[in-house]
């Protein structure tokens, strides 16, 4: 059977999923478009109920490499519309809208900056030096703990709040704290894994940073106190940029930075997916000027380093 086309594909799929989704969700509202979210955008099938604000939104750029690679449509019509149908659009969403109701379930994301620059011009963010924070409402998903479904916190939204981008990254980092607790702890995993060699003594003081969900945990590392914390642990330290996920701190006593530069840029680009990179930058922390910079801002301020070029806003 000769295979469908992108556009056969996605009509299919557009003309099919409101009835396999269930009679709730017949006279559902089916388009299909781009959707920008931190790290890619991908063409995306929105599915809204009438009256409601918000729609589930599905990857169809996934859904056809999975139709290519041997999967049977109508298997993936049938699986994307049980797993669709479990969003919680039927929730009236207005209390996204009041910064009390939304408060208690803020929690922040750290992302490139310069990767997602075009989506940052439309929500409130921190900058710290290529990377950004930004803020997130979870939004409850009845019988799928494992889940985390939410909505990032866009200009519009603020504006309701009343509040400016600092106060609500700070409230979103303070509820984070309590909410995605952090994990931080020596691991060899990690050693192996960036292939690390062990200081004189037989022992490098690696320490992972990251949530104890350990998903999003990047954002760990600018938890209130944390960066200090790793300082009192390690002296001044190397930040190597994982993924999303989780960040590494070293000692740059127990570090090549040249080595160092080199490993993170070859672990992204064969082990990292585009949509989990965090940055190709080493960073560093400075604990008597408290300052966290990329390493090369680090050496350069030092007179380590006078050559290579400069970060791209």
């Amino acid at each position: 059977m000769e295979k469908l086309t992108y556009s056969e594909f996605v009509r299919y799929l557009s003309e099919n999923i409101p009835a396999a989704m269930g009679p709730a969700y017949a006279g559902a509202e089916v388009t299909a478009g781009p959707v920008a979210k931190l790290g890619s955008t991908y063409k995306g099938l929105s599915i809204r109920l009438p009256g409601q604000k918000a729609a589930v939104s599905i990857n169809l750029d996934d859904l056809y490499g999975d139709y290519r690679s041997g999967k049977a449509v109508e298997k993936i019509l049938d699986e994307t519309a049980e797993k669709a149908a479990k969003v919680p659009v039927q929730e009236d969403l207005g209390w996204l809208e009041n910064l009390a109701e939304v408060q208690p379930h803020l929690f922040v994301r750290l992302s490139n900056a310069v990767i997602n620059h075009d989506l940052l011009q439309k929500v409130p963010h921190r900058r710290i030096t290529d990377l950004a924070l930004t803020a997130h409402v979870e939004i409850g998903m009845p019988g799928e703990k494992d889940v985390l479904c939410s909505t990032m916190v866009n200009n519009s939204l603020l504006g309701m709040y009343g509040i400016k981008a600092d106060e609500l990254i700070d409230l979103a980092l303070e509820n984070s704290v309590s909410r995605m607790p952090a994990l931080i702890e020596r691991t060899d995993y990690f050693m192996r894994r960036w292939n690390l060699p062990e200081s004189g003594n037989g022992k490098t003081e690696l320490m992972t940073v990251t949530n104890r969900q350990m998903i999003n945990g990047a954002a760990v590392l600018f938890y209130p106190g944390v960066l200090d914390t790793l300082g009192r642990t390690l002296g001044d330290y190397y930040v190597i940029p994982s993924s999303i996920h989780e960040v590494l701190a070293l000692p740059d006593g127990q570090a090549d930075y040249e080595g160092l530069t080199d490993l993170v840029r070859r672990v992204n680009a064969m082990a990292v997916s585009p949509q989990e990179k965090l940055s190709d930058h080493l960073y560093h922390y400075d604990c008597v000027t408290e300052k966290f910079e990329t390493a090369m801002a680090y050496r350069r301020r030092c007179g380590m380093d006078n050559g290579g070029g400069e970060l791209q806003a």
